[in-house]
């Protein structure tokens, strides 16, 4: 379980911490499970069903 402080620690990050943040966790996952996303490609992120922009 993730701990209240380091969610409290999480929420103080800026947007882009939070993204590079999210692209390492998501290496990571990528390493470990290879048939769900494949390492040095991209994917969108999608909020409320929409694509964002950028």
């Amino acid at each position: 379980m993730v701990s209240s402080e380091l969610i409290l620690t999480l929420r103080g990050l800026s947007c882009a911490d939070k993204f590079y943040l999210m692209q390492v966790l998501l290496s990571e996952l990528a390493q470990q499970e290879t048939d769900l996303i494949k390492p040095n490609q991209s994917y969108p992120i999608i909020l409320h069903g929409r694509p964002m922009m950028r």
